[in-house]
């Protein structure tokens, strides 16, 4: 198993909904509601995937090698 590949790929999505107005502005086909800022997340995702680019850096910088099987 490949650690740091299996931490990236938990990395969220953007919340889509088939209703766009309740979609994160930044998922695929964006959000309608004009009031929300086009460039900007709502959802959490981005800072869900900072934290497990933080993670996988920390354990890249710091010597980890993962145990193949």
């Amino acid at each position: 198993m490949d650690v740091l590949k299996e931490l990236e790929s938990l990395k969220a999505s953007h919340y889509y909904c088939e209703d766009s107005w309740y979609s994160c502005p930044l998922a695929e086909g964006g959000c309608i509601d004009d009031r929300k800022p086009k460039d900007e997340c709502d959802c959490g995702a981005e800072d869900q995937r900072k934290r497990v680019d933080a993670l996988i850096e920390y354990l890249s910088n710091n010597g980890f090698k993962p145990i193949r099987k």
